[in-house]
């Protein structure tokens, strides 16, 4: 895995992380949110039921203090209805009854009161057997039942005769009290609740508003069915702004976008961009690349520092190899021929010196100036000057370099070079065709043992073509001599002057040097 692949890795690894911290923290502060709200409710549940339960604690004084009087249980054996209004009747305003039944143990009704109407009622809230029932399970009851439309809050006690050594003794009657839960006792509610609080039907569906809390509370009768319910509202003053909820959420989440973007931005400029530098600068083999680390103190500035190092040892090490490749074609073609030819002059003169003095004379003056210019040459090399220049047409060189190269044994030679063609190729490229030509002609003399060479260098469509000819031996080029360079020279200076190398020969049929150039106005 690449070192990219393996940041991308890092940030998608971090960008997960992320987003499950935020969503781990989100679900936890909404579990927490609920749990406290949850806490709110239940608090606010506690409290109505303490609200309601003191709306009916009068009614329940009233009960445990006429319960157990005497003159109530007087007043159940003869009915007097003096005592009634006095005591009965004349307490219902002090405890804020609105309605009072007197029943004997058999449900008879002995005495019954509406305070807001003063007329008597007709008959007991419940049946006999019902109160019976339900004071067999405790000393007291308290239930919720609609007489004439409207809902009364009903509570009984047993009237009972108490004494000192025996207590509470067996039931005499009972004693019924009702509170009607009208808009005014729903009103005194709500302000004690600090809320609003509205009566229901026995089912509920929540209406609150998002920044409200919500309690319902069922009212029961005495079969314990829900008959009715009290909807309380209140305004949630520890509820969070979802507004500034929605903000903190949101700079969570820039921050959060913002650390990844800057650890990826950090990550690709301390370690993806300088890995790529270097990774480019080997691949191209080229230092300037390295330039925005070279003057890093970090180890990245030191690696460039080596590479760059290295790079120009590789460059100083591939010159020393090309010059010294250079050196030795530019020997091998150019003083190392010449010095053949010289020696094959030194041949002639061998043969002439006897029979032709002066022809021997001239040839061994020429040897002697060609000897001087090979001096020159091998000065020039030493000194690392430009390779050999031409002096004369190219005509002219290529015939004297037949000349120097013939030996004892004359060649006829036939050219035909376009002195135009080879003016409009730069002088660099006129010498590296001479020397060429230097090396075709001499392996031709020496290998071959031609009796005619042909030169020609003409135009052709695709630019031009310079060959070398002879009627020699010839040779198999698929069969390489290990010990011979004049092949392989060749093929390198085809690839310098950017032409094309061809050789068309076989045994005893000549041989066929052919080197096609591109055009000398035209990029190589």
């Amino acid at each position: 895995m690449t070192i990219r692949l393996r940041i991308l890795a890092l940030l998608s690894l971090l960008t997960l992380f992320c987003v499950g911290t935020t969503i781990y923290f989100e679900r936890l502060h909404l579990k927490e949110e609920t749990a406290a709200r949850q806490q709110r409710v239940n608090a606010l549940s506690s409290r109505l039921q303490r609200l309601v339960s003191s709306v009916s604690r009068s009614d329940s004084r009233y009960l445990q203090d006429f319960s157990g009087r005497a003159g109530m249980v007087d007043f159940l054996s003869r009915p007097d209805p003096d005592w009634a209004a006095k005591s009965i009747k004349g307490m219902m305003e002090v405890y804020r009854v609105d309605m009072v039944w007197v029943l004997k143990t058999d449900g008879t009704v002995i005495y019954s009161l509406d305070r807001a109407t003063d007329t008597m009622l007709s008959a007991a809230p419940l049946a006999a057997d019902e109160l019976q029932g339900m004071l067999r399970q405790s000393d007291h009851f308290n239930s919720f039942a609609f007489f004439a439309g409207k809902l009364y809050q009903i509570q009984g006690r047993p009237i009972t005769a108490t004494t000192v050594q025996q207590g509470a003794s067996a039931p005499l009657g009972w004693l019924i009290v009702a509170k009607c839960w009208d808009a005014l006792v729903l009103q005194d509610l709500a302000d004690a609740a600090e809320g609003r609080i509205t009566l229901t039907g026995p089912t509920h569906s929540s209406d609150a508003l998002p920044e409200e809390i919500e309690v319902w509370l069922p009212l029961l009768d005495h079969r314990g069915k829900t008959i009715a319910g009290l909807d309380y509202h209140v305004f949630d003053t520890q509820r969070e702004d979802p507004a500034m909820e929605e903000i903190e959420r949101t700079l969570f989440i820039i921050n959060g976008v913002g650390a990844i973007l800057l650890v990826g931005l950090l990550m690709h400029l301390w370690i993806s961009r300088p890995f790529s530098l270097l990774g480019a600068s080997l691949v191209a083999r080229d230092a300037t690349l390295l330039k925005p680390l070279l003057n890093q103190r970090s180890e990245y500035g030191q690696m460039a520092r080596i590479v760059q190092s290295s790079m120009r040892d590789r460059e100083q090490l591939q010159q020393a190899l090309e010059d010294r490749i250079r050196l030795g074609r530019e020997l091998h073609d150019g003083v190392i021929q010449s010095v053949f030819g010289s020696g094959m002059a030194l041949s002639r003169v061998q043969a002439l010196i006897s029979r032709d003095p002066a022809a021997a004379q001239k040839l061994l003056d020429d040897t002697r100036t060609e000897l001087n210019r090979i001096i020159l040459d091998l000065r020039r090399h030493i000194d690392k000057a430009d390779p050999e220049l031409l002096d004369s047409s190219f005509s002219a060189a290529v015939d004297q370099l037949i000349r120097q190269s013939e030996g004892s044994s004359p060649v006829e030679t036939d050219l035909a070079i376009d002195e135009d063609l080879v003016a409009s190729h730069p002088l660099l490229h006129r010498s590296q065709a001479l020397q060429f030509v230097r090396e075709a002609v001499s392996n031709a003399v020496r290998h071959g043992h031609p009796r005619r060479l042909v030169v020609t260098w003409q135009r052709t469509a695709e630019g031009s073509l310079l060959t070398v000819g002879d009627d020699g031996i010839g040779f198999d080029p698929n069969v390489t001599n290990p010990g011979g360079r004049g092949l392989g020279n060749l093929s390198e200076r085809a690839v310098s002057l950017g032409g094309r190398l061809e050789i068309d020969s076989s045994p005893n049929k000549g041989t066929k040097i052919c080197l096609k150039l591109p055009n000398p106005n035209k990029p190589a």
